[in-house]
């Protein structure tokens, strides 16, 4: 599993865990880890968390297991559903080449900064 962090400015944060399980067994293993680094990265921005990318790469016959089993962690886990809902969560599931084939949001988008209008003279 790869976490990387993302801070922006104006104080918040986001994280992304990517994984490549071999099968949904492998994942639930791994589900300890993602546990562990979502508190971690709570631990250290608090308030300023925003938004959770998840990426799974893994065969597609995998994906309705892994798909279940992060929806489950969203509704049910005692100490991540509260953070999860609490944020902007992306789903990415993967084929072995790294194709998408299926991204899908839990909950409620973070409010992001407002876009500022571009000059109308700006076409970029």
């Amino acid at each position: 599993m790869q976490v990387m962090e993302f801070s922006k400015s104006s104080g918040w944060s986001a994280v992304a865990l990517s994984l490549a399980p071999d099968s949904a067994d492998a994942f639930a293993q791994e589900i300890r880890q993602v546990k562990a680094a979502l508190l971690d990265w709570r631990a250290k921005h608090g308030g300023g968390c925003k938004m959770v990318i998840i990426t799974i790469v893994s065969a597609p016959e995998n994906h309705p297991a892994i798909e279940s089993m992060i929806e489950q962690m969203y509704r049910e886990e005692a100490e991540l559903a509260p953070l999860l809902q609490s944020l902007s969560v992306q789903v990415a599931l993967l084929n072995q080449r790294g194709k998408p084939l299926k991204e899908f949001g839990l909950g409620h988008p973070a409010a992001e900064e407002p876009a500022k209008p571009k000059p109308w003279w700006r076409f970029w």
